[in-house]
């Protein structure tokens, strides 16, 4: 009967030390998660996964708002010269005064020359004097013209055509330079967001193992009070104590600087807090040679830009031998013509005139020479993009091997953390039964933290490196 109570009390016991336990664990998760969570007045602020940080860094970041901008002027140019293409009208309006031919004048100018007045004269007048009396239906002395003017361009020699054509490429390489700052934004968005999510794990790993270490700390005390250890295993478990706290800080320091780097790609103030989702995992890449240079080489938005830029080396080019050419228009010109500011009053005059104008410029020798740069400009062209090939390929190439290469590590730290988990278990029984030293716990328990801390920066580098292959190959979204 007392063997049976004896074990009823031990039971008790285990169970409320495991009551104790877990109403502890919550505790000090709910503590860590208070240091690398927003508080919570703000905790549904925002949560953000990778791809929704990706879609609203591209939304807000500044950057893109530039690109998008420099966008708008390419159309707004391409528009401008699309409009050369048609009749150009000009309105002029012209008023002319000639001040001594008026009655007033004829006093101050009298005997200075006859024949100045005869033409405004009375021819029945024999004293050759200005009367009131004027023969003219508009008076010559005074003009007042409004000319309106129509101009189209028959031909310029391919100037107009390839400056229309020109416009359109510069709006499709504005488009592909967007292209290429979205892919890259998106790049430095994912580093940042896994850079973040890896210091949350290291800092859960360093409040682990800071944990642990407090309690041999505790538990060394105990047994140097009871004669069973000795004071340098106290010493030694507060100075390994200690260095776990300032790996602690700098895991906290490292993930608040990550998480302004995000801030700062997501166009976010500073210190807005963000709760990110804790998604590293391993993601498989199914990326094959040759076919992967193919997919870059279609995808690329630098290969797009530099087959634009080309075609827009091309187009200059004509555009400067245009200068070489003679220019047609076809000009309409109509005139209202009135001795009166107001050339609508029906006593003005129409007239009109039809005109073919054929223009051809010479100079000596700088149009032919701005033809031959123009030339050298679309060679030079075409060898940047074949060198530009070449770096993409490359850039591909090394992109893939890194992939392999954190793939290929992947299970080879599982394995390392699997056995240090395993060292570390039974070190810290042959502590307890004091087959082994405090030096053996913490080298065991220094192994654990490096093998895990290594398990998720090989996650980290593995997710990161796959996108980083993805944006060499154009196709990061």
């Amino acid at each position: 009967m007392k063997r049976n109570n004896w074990k009823g009390i031990v039971l008790a016991g285990c169970v409320t030390l495991a009551v104790v336990i877990f109403s502890l664990v919550p505790a000090w998760a709910d503590k860590l998660l208070n240091q690398i969570r927003p508080p919570a007045g703000e905790a549904a602020l925002m949560r953000l996964s990778a791809p929704q940080a990706v879609r609203v860094a591209i939304t807000n970041n500044l950057r893109m708002t530039s690109m998008a901008l420099s966008l708008q002027q390419a159309q707004h140019e391409k528009n401008a010269s699309y409009s050369d293409l048609f009749p150009q009208l000009s309105v002029e309006y012209l008023a002319n005064v000639n001040r001594y031919q008026q009655p007033g004048n004829v006093a101050s100018l009298a005997g200075i020359h006859a024949s100045r007045w005869l033409i405004r004269g009375n021819p029945n007048d024999s004293t050759n004097q200005i009367t009131n009396t004027y023969p003219y239906r508009i008076d010559p002395f005074k003009n007042f013209q409004l000319t309106a003017t129509l101009t189209q361009p028959l031909y310029a020699g391919g100037l107009l055509v390839n400056s229309y054509k020109n416009s359109i490429l510069a709006v499709h390489g504005s488009e592909q330079d967007f292209e290429t700052a979205k892919e890259d934004l998106a790049l430095s968005v994912l580093k940042a967001y896994y850079q973040a999510v890896l210091g949350i794990k290291l800092l859960l790993v360093a409040e682990e193992s800071i944990r642990d270490l407090e309690a041999f700390k505790r538990r060394a005390r105990a047994m140097y009070k009871a004669g069973e250890a000795l004071k340098i295993d106290i010493t030694a478990a507060e100075a390994h104590l200690s260095r776990a706290r300032v790996q602690r800080t700098k895991a906290l320091t490292d993930l608040k600087t990550a998480r302004s780097s995000l801030n700062l790609l997501l166009g976010f103030p500073q210190n807005t807090p963000i709760d990110l989702e804790d998604n590293l995992r391993y993601q498989s890449a199914d990326y094959r040679i040759p076919e992967i240079y193919n997919i870059a080489v279609m995808n690329r938005p630098e290969i797009r830009r530099a087959n634009i830029s080309t075609e827009q080396a091309k187009a200059q080019v004509k555009v400067a031998e245009a200068a070489l050419m003679p220019s047609i228009n076809l000009q309409v010109q109509g005139q209202r013509i009135n001795d009166d500011w107001n050339v609508i009053d029906p006593e003005g005059t129409n007239q009109w005139s039809l005109q073919g104008l054929f223009t051809w410029s010479f100079d000596f020798f700088r149009n032919r020479e701005t033809v031959t740069k123009k030339r050298a400009a679309q060679a030079q062209s075409n060898v940047d993009k074949q060198y530009l090939i070449e770096q993409v390929i490359q850039q591909v190439h090394a992109a893939y091997l890194q992939v392999e290469h954190s793939k290929l590590d992947i299970p080879e730290v599982k394995k390392e953390v699997a056995f240090r988990q395993q060292q570390f278990a039974l070190v810290k029984k042959m502590y307890n039964e004091q087959l082994a030293t405090y030096l053996n716990v913490v080298d065991a328990q220094t192994g654990l933290d490096r093998a895990k801390a290594s398990q998720f920066a090989t996650l980290t580098d593995h997710i990161v490196n796959i996108a980083v292959l993805e944006r060499q190959m154009g196709i990061l979204r």
